[in-house]
């Protein structure tokens, strides 16, 4: 943890970028680092765990300039530039349906031409902070909706989207997705945009050579609120553990604004790119995109890499000190029961002599072993003890099956052959607790049958997992 604040105190210590800020950047990737790029899904980060990412990207013309105003009249107008910036950014769970995020953008290099009246930076360096929350309302591990509050507060002077001395701009969204056949996911968002602007600027205020001929005194109008919206979808390949992701995101005033540039106020881009998981916890992006429309910010092409390391979840966000044993209720998916049971543990109650349903599923998420190991770890044999307690009631049961599941990150005969193997570790644990060895089976599923996205480091962790199928007539 102390590296992270000393890479960020670095980070954010730089000098001051002057003239264009990022609170008209359009891409900005995501702090909690699941399912997309920069469009949000409803998932929230799990409690108690940290996202690091970093992202770099190369945008081309993507800087604004005033025609009205040139140089040299008998020139042809040209514009041409190109940056270097970067996102920073922090996620961390809270509960199992609020997180938080903080983003900081830099702008590393700049490389403009121009002999008409156009903006670049001043200098190079810190131009954005961003701070963002998601509520998610309703949904489980196959989609759901998300409530998105965050503000920006640009670090830029002389911004003549923004105006002298603005304030924060106030970003409110609706998150939407879906999971289909535990391959594709789509979401979308839609939102308001809600900008506190200070003094105009004059086109002459940004003159970089004081020669500038034209409308020199004309007002820059900085631009208003706007609705935001965005689209995406993914693609996993299992057998490669990388997500093909595509996404299109735009915005649009609610009003015109008086010379707003060649870069008009509605912008519509569009990029594409993989997410490659090589651990179970650190993942690269790499992709590009383009400019659809236009727009403020929306490059002709752009660029762009990045990485995502997750931290946690940290031990002392546990609620209790062993693996807690879920009941699935009837139409709940197990993923959700462990969750719940994890959230707010069930006070103990004395077990009926009589059990409601004919058949019960209870599952524990798979930290009974240790990675790729099929031997129980010691701290596992309590809850392996609470099972075999709860099959003994007075009426005893027809017969149990251990199911044991893996996530999809190993090839599939691989992860068949591990699940099989910490079946029988459980079902022979039980056996020794007194289970009649003709009333217990052990089969492994491996991954044929995840319950979460096999695409993100949280998905994984609730794929692996032992599930038992108790018939108790």
């Amino acid at each position: 943890m102390k590296y992270l604040l000393a890479l960020l105190f670095f980070y954010g210590a730089v000098t001051q970028a002057n003239v264009i800020g990022h609170d008209v950047q359009n891409f900005n990737p995501l702090t909690s680092g699941l399912d997309f790029v920069t469009v949000h899904s409803s998932e929230t980060l799990r409690p108690c765990t940290i996202n690091c990412g970093l992202f770099l990207n190369f945008a081309k013309n993507s800087l604004p300039n005033f025609d009205t105003v040139t140089l040299d009249p008998t020139q042809e107008d040209d514009h041409d530039d190109s940056l270097v910036s970067s996102d920073l950014n922090v996620g961390i769970g809270l509960t199992r349906r609020w997180d938080l995020g903080l983003s900081i953008s830099n702008v590393h290099s700049q490389d403009v031409e121009s002999n008409v009246q156009g903006i670049e930076y001043e200098e190079t360096g810190l131009t954005d902070i961003r701070v963002n929350t998601k509520i998610r309302f309703v949904g489980d591990y196959d989609g759901g909706l998300a409530l998105i509050l965050g503000a920006s507060w640009n670090q830029t002077t002389n911004n003549p989207y923004t105006g002298k001395d603005n304030g924060p701009t106030i970003n409110i969204q609706l998150a939407a997705d879906t999971m289909l056949a535990n391959r594709m996911s789509i979401g979308a968002n839609i939102g308001y945009r809600i900008k506190d602007n200070g003094e105009p600027l004059k086109i002459g205020e940004l003159c970089n050579t004081g020669n500038c001929v034209g409308n020199a005194t004309e007002d820059i109008q900085p631009f208003g609120d706007q609705f935001v919206a965005s689209l995406a979808a993914n693609y996993f390949f299992q057998d490669w553990n990388t997500k093909l992701i595509g996404e299109l995101y735009g915005s649009m005033p609610t009003e015109d604004a008086v010379n707003t540039s060649s870069r008009e106020q509605t912008t519509l881009e569009a990029v594409v790119g993989l997410k490659k998981d090589f651990t179970d916890k650190f993942s690269g992006h790499l992709g590009g995109g383009f400019g659809i429309l236009n727009g403020s910010a929306s490059p002709d092409f752009r660029v762009y890499s990045g990485i995502n390391y997750v931290i946690g979840p940290f031990s002392f966000c546990e609620t209790t000190e062993k693996p807690v044993i879920a009941k699935v209720e009837e139409d709940q998916s197990p993923a959700e029961a462990i969750l719940e049971a994890e959230a707010a543990p069930p006070e103990p109650v004395a077990e009926p002599e009589e059990p409601v349903e004919d058949e019960e599923v209870f599952v524990i998420r798979d930290v009974l072993f240790d990675t790729n190991k099929h031997f129980l770890r010691s701290e596992a044999d309590a809850t392996i003890r609470d099972v075999a307690e709860k099959l003994k009631r007075p009426t005893g049961f027809k017969s149990v099956t251990v199911e044991g599941h893996t996530d999809s990150r190993m090839p599939e005969d691989y992860n068949q052959a591990l699940s099989e193997r910490r079946a029988n570790s459980v079902m022979k644990r039980l056996i020794e607790l007194g289970i009649p060895e003709d009333k217990i089976s052990a089969v492994g599923k491996g991954e044929l049958e995840p319950i979460a996205d096999n695409g993100n480091a949280q998905g994984r962790a609730l794929n692996r997992r032992v599930e038992f199928r108790v018939r108790w007539r």
